[in-house]
């Protein structure tokens, strides 16, 4: 009798709760073939000079109702640019890169799946927020033409000119982010020509390889601010190697000469390179031919000639 009553004890608590679960279901299909949006969709600046961060909070109706996978659409974009990166998320926040002289759209949605939806995707509607870039300072005094050349991985020097009907007094400053700092840092190696700021020097120590890495120029003119101007590099794009090393040439056949060369000394590792090999050969009028460059991954080359 014991085992009787313990065994209808089970029962009726595995269809009390089957019963509650066919309930819960049966309330989030009604309430949510219509899905709320998420709320405060917020873009925050942390000053890394072009990446954001975005947060928002989940809808209220949805909040504790274990039926519901809830997922999140999030689209966003530089205004200039009318492709959408798109993620699919299960967290309230999301964080990437934009050039800061141009709008940064993003928008937001709820996207509800699972038995409350009786397996079927139910979408909100998007919410939608917008950053507008800074407009301190005329826009003919932003700088342009920002060019940065990693030396040979040892240093990076970084170039720009300024708009011609600035005058030469105007004080730039250089201000850089990677994700190895807790903030933006400025320059502190200025190249000048005629005492103006035109550049920027950084040693090794400074630099950061295979991630973004955020460049800003502004500053300013008889305390009147200048427009800022945001630029994103990858340094590994931009590495210029310095010259191979002890070429050598040897006739190794009648007709055959073989080139061999050592790898550049510096913080590139040889892996990492190619070369490319031009040549001029001297014809029997004693005018010569230039010929087209080869790409090689190896240190050795081999020209074949005719033989006079």
């Amino acid at each position: 009798l014991k085992l009787h009553r313990k065994i209808t004890m089970v029962l009726i608590d595995f269809l009390y709760s089957g019963l509650q679960k066919y309930i819960a279901t049966y309330i989030c299909f009604l309430f949510f073939t219509v899905v709320d949006p998420p709320t405060n969709l917020t873009i925050v600046d942390p000053g890394y000079l072009g990446k954001l961060y975005f947060q928002w909070k989940p809808p209220a109706r949805l909040a504790g109702i274990p039926q519901c996978i809830i997922w999140y659409k999030l689209q966003y974009r530089n205004t200039n640019i009318e492709k959408w990166k798109t993620v699919i998320t299960k967290r309230l926040s999301h964080s990437d890169g934009f050039d800061l002289d141009e709008g940064v759209n993003v928008k937001v949605q709820t996207v509800l799946k699972g038995h409350c939806t009786n397996a079927s995707e139910v979408q909100s509607e998007w919410i939608e927020t917008t950053l507008w870039p800074s407009l301190l300072g005329d826009s003919e005094s932003k700088i342009h033409d920002l060019r940065c050349v990693v030396y040979n991985w040892e240093y990076m020097e970084c170039l720009w000119q300024q708009n011609s009907i600035i005058p030469p007094n105007a004080n730039y400053q250089l201000y850089y982010w990677h994700k190895k700092l807790n903030h933006a840092m400025q320059c502190t190696n200025y190249l000048q020509s005629n005492g103006v700021n035109v550049g920027c020097s950084f040693q090794s120590s400074e630099l950061m390889g295979f991630t973004d890495f955020n460049i800003c120029v502004t500053g300013s003119l008889d305390s009147m601010p200048l427009r800022s101007a945001y630029f994103t590099f990858e340094l590994h794009n931009i590495v210029k190697p310095a010259p191979p090393n002890q070429m050598k040439m040897n006739i190794t056949w009648p007709g055959e000469v073989t080139v061999t060369w050592t790898p550049s000394s510096g913080r590139i590792q040889p892996h990492c390179l190619e070369y490319e090999v031009q040549c001029n050969m001297l014809k029997k009028e004693g005018k010569r031919k230039k010929e087209t460059g080869q790409i090689v991954q190896n240190k050795m080359f081999k020209i074949v000639y005719e033989l006079p």
